[in-house]
Parts: C-alpha cells; structure tokens; sequence
C-alpha cells in the first residue's frame, strides 16, 4: 500500500528558476516561477523591494563611472544624474546609444554619432587632439635639412564607435567589425595604418578581464590577451552574443555556489543565445543558466549589475526578437513566482 504523501516538504535553500525542464520534473527547492521575491547567495527566499519614479522623461545610456558619477542621454544631451535624480546637460548626445570609459578621472565616450570627453570638472572636450585628417608625428621634433622627420607614422583622432574598453595603456574602440586601439598612453591618438584588429562580423560588446578583452560579436565571443603587435585571439564561445549586454564585474561576485574560491580582480558577464556567461581570466568561460534556464531570443539588451544586502544580481532588460513578444527580464529580477507542488 503507498504511503501517504507529507503534508509539507522542508526547503533549506532555494537554486532558483528552472524552465529547462516541464514542471512536474522540478525538484523541490528549484522554483517555476517566483514573482516579487529575491534569492540571496544563502539561497535563501525574501520579498524583493519596490520601486518608485524619481525623474520624468526620456533617458538612455546610463552608465556609473568608477568616481561614483553617473551620466546618460536625455533630451539628445549628455549629463550628469545628480544624487537628487536633477539632470544637469553637458554636451550633445545625439539619439544613438552611448559608450563610456573613465580614466584618470577623465570620462571618454562616443557612440556611432558624437564622441568626447569629459574633464575632471565636467568640462567637456573634443576627443582627438588633431582635426579630422590624418597627422604626421616623427620622432624628431625640430627637423633640420640635415636632420628630418623620420621613422613617423600617421596618427589621426580616434573613430567613432559602439563599445569602449581600456586595458595596458590603450583605449579599445569598436566600429563595426574593426576594433581600434589607441596608442599607448596617448589615448587621442589612433595610427590608422596598424593600430586595428579586424573581425569576420559585427562587434557587439567589449569588456576587460583581469589579464585580456572579451570581444562580443554576432557569431561568437573572443577573447585577446597581450600587447596589439602580437595579440593572442581566439573563440571562447560559439554563440551570438546579445549586443551591449556585456559588463564588468568583481571577479568574486561572479563565483557559484562550490567553485574554488579563486582570485579574479575582474570577471565579465554577458548574454548569448546559449545562456548567462561569466568570463574570468585567461579566456576561462562557465555558462550561469546552461540546463536551467532557456532565454527568448533578443535583439540587443541593457545590463547592470549590483551587490545589494547579501545578494550579488547581475539585471538585464532585453529587446526581444519576437518569440515570445513580451521583453524578458533576467537575473534575480526574473519574473517568478514560488509555486508549492505536491
């Protein structure tokens, strides 16, 4: 005879949404659904916090620097986000999404329409040094008749671009399938004959890991390690990555539960059609969501990541291609909802 069912299953801990498997094949402590709840790193279940509107109208390309200020687009302007949520213009933004890199308290950004940069007081300046066409610089600075300009090279304004990132003294720009760096450490110089590295398709996302860049594009992921003369590239993932969902996070933050506690200064996250990966140094990938989660498919994304009260949430809002219709949400912020099942 069959015992009875409990009327109660106990849950210590709680391993998040599963969707990659019907219902019915759920183990108790994975969750269906789970709406207005957050997970911590205990895997322990609390009511998510709420939200509130502290700004009308229309804003894009929000990005935190590392010196604690916070700028986006709005009204075809960029500015600065002020503690009080006022908008304070600074210079032309156009409607194009915008990319960002802060250095020595420098703010460098472009997008496919306007680049610039902004000083230390907010002043903003033209990103270049030069006018618009290419500049001879040799290494002789007063040429003479018996002394002239020799072993030069070319050196024009950096291009415009989608992403940024900074590693080992040089600023890396993408534009469309070419990824640009600067000189090292003139970062308003690019020596367009050899200060490039071409790929097969389209850039999508860039990010620095401790020792390398992760370069999204949309039939792969790759990762480049070493100076630009002999770069070491290769494929890391062989899955379209979700343009613009790549993102720079605390190498430790990025750890799952039973990993060896290993030391990354800097870990990247990013989406592909394949799930949530985290990328550590060396190229070394872990897909976050294989054989958990199936995500809809998307057109591009807008990520943030933040360690709040016990819990590290890596938040995406996704453009969907279609299938399904409504926008996905990912992370610890996944619609959901704790169901009990018998």
């Amino acid at each position: 005879m069959a015992e009875d069912a409990p009327e109660s299953i106990f849950v210590g801990q709680f391993a998040g949404l599963k969707n990659a498997v019907t219902q019915e094949r759920l183990k108790p402590e994975e969750l269906a659904s789970a709406p207005n709840v957050d997970i911590d790193n205990e895997g322990q279940v609390r009511r998510r916090e709420g939200y509130r509107e502290v700004a009308r109208g229309s804003y894009h390309s929000l990005y935190t620097a590392p010196s604690g200020n916070t700028f986006a687009v709005s009204g075809g302007w960029l500015g600065r986000v002020m503690p009080d949520y006022d908008f304070q213009p600074i210079a032309p933004g156009g409607d194009r999404r915008m990319a960002y890199i802060e250095i020595d308290s420098t703010l460098y950004y472009c997008s496919p329409a306007v680049s610039g940069k902004l000083t230390p007081d907010f002043s903003a300046e033209p990103w270049g040094q030069i006018g618009g066409a290419a500049e001879w610089f040799s290494p002789v600075v007063n040429p003479t008749a018996t002394l002239p300009e020799v072993n030069g090279k070319p050196l024009s304004p950096p291009p415009l671009g989608s992403h940024l990132t900074a590693i080992n003294g040089r600023i890396y720009i993408a534009e469309g399938k070419t990824l640009w760096a600067t000189e090292l450490y003139l970062y308003d110089y690019v020596d367009r004959t050899k200060g490039f590295v071409q790929f097969d398709s389209e850039i999508t996302g860039l990010a620095y890991s401790g020792d390398g860049i992760y370069v999204g594009t949309e039939t792969g992921v790759w990762f480049l390690r070493g100076g630009l003369n002999n770069m070491e590239r290769r494929i890391v993932v062989r899955s379209r990555h979700i343009p613009y969902s790549m993102l720079e996070v605390p190498g430790d933050y990025a750890l799952v539960a039973g990993e060896p506690a290993l030391q990354y200064r800097n870990a990247v996250m990013f989406m592909t059609e394949d799930g949530l990966i985290a990328g550590f140094n060396g190229g070394f990938c872990r897909n976050l969501t294989e054989n958990e989660m199936i995500f809809p498919a998307a057109l591009s994304a807008a990520p943030m990541f933040r360690k709040r009260d016990g819990i590290n949430q890596y938040v995406v809002a996704t453009e969907t291609g279609g299938s399904p219709s409504a926008n996905a949400r990912i992370g610890d912020y996944v619609d959901a909802e704790i169901v009990r099942r018998p």
